[in-house]
């Protein structure tokens, strides 16, 4: 129910959870539906946090870096856990080898000096302890530069020795207060805006294309992510400041008595989760009863039991269609009028079987007759079209439009005009689509 990134025995020996959480086509209410979203999404999002977590564990496995860990307990750097030395007799650094090619990916240790003063010296990694067999970790790796070269090289995007920032999103320095009198005695209207932020500065810089709004983020006090020194963040922006600082809005495990400003930290990129996040904003912000009347009916919730038809009630939901003054209508012709224009209508432009019986569909609502018994569920005002692209919902929506047209007409021509004439709202999120609707 909660994310989480795993420690090294939680993942060791595990093999990848599958998705348990199935999506029932019925929910008995609208918590039902948030409750069951809600945990399909932040299982899909463990499932992601799962995987890079073994596979972390797993490069970590590969090498020694009992040096690194025995420092971070406060024991001294053994020698024989050093990096090699230079021609200027000091530590080399660990590098990987970019160029394309048989040795893409490889480490090797060479001059740790500025560009024009580096020496020649050159190391396989595996070159480093050549007495070491193959059942031991391949190489020592002492510092954090180094742990961090040699993860990237599987393929893991690690940011080791990054800043964590804590900042408050407006400071107003004291001396400037006794222009602010009137503000003083209300203090909820600065807490709204200085509330602290949180910021990551990134230890190396690289293309902006790699970030994205909703990035996930495993931020550690420790190259092993142990759990206890870790937290789990999203990105606010789609990518670093000028400073190159991206801001993180804390998801799991933060605690700001835990993380002081000017932290050393280590961060991992994990995935964009996108769609995930904005989904379960959207749910938790606007998906309402109260505002959207139309959830019972597009939940097709179990209109059966007493309490959910005593809900629904309350806010019944009748579009213009169907708002007629004589109580036996519902709809502005008979049902075999409907039915007719719409077989038509199918002949005419040669609709395939799912988009006739799409049209059939909104026939049955905008027809005039109550439904039958067991066939109430045809009397919903709204119709959902779902498919692919290019499986030929636009063609069908120009369809449905001169559809309703027809039968506005015949209402009109039968029982005269109305005082409200009837009226037709295309939307969409770009003019482009609704143009093409129209150009239909």
């Amino acid at each position: 129910s909660e994310l989480s990134f795993p420690p090294v025995d939680k993942v060791k020996h595990a093999s990848l959870p599958k998705r348990k959480i199935s999506i029932p086509a019925v929910f008995q209410s609208h918590t039902h539906y948030k409750q069951v979203f809600k945990a399909a999404l932040t299982e899909q999002l463990n499932i992601m946090l799962f995987e890079l977590a073994q596979r972390l564990h797993n490069a970590l496995s590969k090498v020694d870096i009992s040096s690194y860990t025995a420092v971070q307990d406060g024991q001294s750097q053994s020698q024989g856990s050093c990096a090699p030395l230079c021609n200027h007799m000091h530590p080399a650094k660990l590098v990987m080898v970019k160029k394309e090619g048989q040795n893409k990916g490889r480490l090797f240790y060479a001059c740790d000096a500025p560009k024009g003063e580096q020496c020649s010296f050159f190391k396989w990694i595996e070159d480093v302890n050549p007495t070491q067999t193959k059942s031991t970790p391949s190489a020592v790796l002492h510092d954090t530069k180094s742990i961090g070269t040699y993860l990237r090289s599987q393929k893991i995007a690690v940011y080791e020795e990054c800043q964590l920032l804590v900042r408050k999103a407006f400071e107003i320095p004291t001396q400037r207060y006794s222009k602010f009198k009137k503000f003083r005695n209300t203090p909820a209207s600065f807490d709204g805006d200085s509330k602290p932020k949180l910021y990551l500065k990134l230890s190396r810089k690289e293309h902006s294309s790699l970030y994205s709004k909703d990035d996930i983020w495993v931020v550690s006090k420790t190259l092993n992510f142990d759990p206890m020194d870790t937290f789990i963040a999203s990105s606010a922006f789609f990518g670093p400041s000028s400073n190159n600082e991206i801001e993180l809005l804390p998801l799991k495990g933060y605690s700001p008595s835990n993380w002081r400003s000017n932290t050393c930290v280590h961060a991992l990129l994990v995935c964009n989760a996108s769609g995930e996040l904005a989904s379960l904003r959207n749910m938790e912000e606007h998906f309402n009863p109260s505002t959207l009347p139309l959830i019972p009916y597009l939940l097709k919730m179990n209109f059966n039991s007493e309490n959910a038809t005593k809900r629904v009630n309350k806010r019944k939901f009748t579009p213009p269609a169907m708002s007629l003054k004589c109580s036996m209508m519902s709809g502005p012709v008979s049902s075999e009028e409907a039915m007719g224009v719409a077989e038509e209508m199918i002949q005419r432009f040669s609709l395939n079987a799912d988009q006739a019986a799409s049209l059939m569909h909104v026939a049955q609502m905008m027809s005039s007759e109550h439904p039958r018994p067991g066939q109430e569920h045809q009397s919903f005002p709204i119709t959902i079209i779902r498919g692919v692209f290019g499986a030929g919902k636009s063609y069908l929506l120009s369809v449905v439009i001169l559809f309703l047209v027809q039968l506005f007409e015949s209402s009109e021509a039968t029982e005269g005009p109305r005082a409200t004439p009837w009226k037709l709202l295309i939307a969409s999120s770009t003019n482009v689509a609704v143009d093409r609707i129209l150009l239909g």
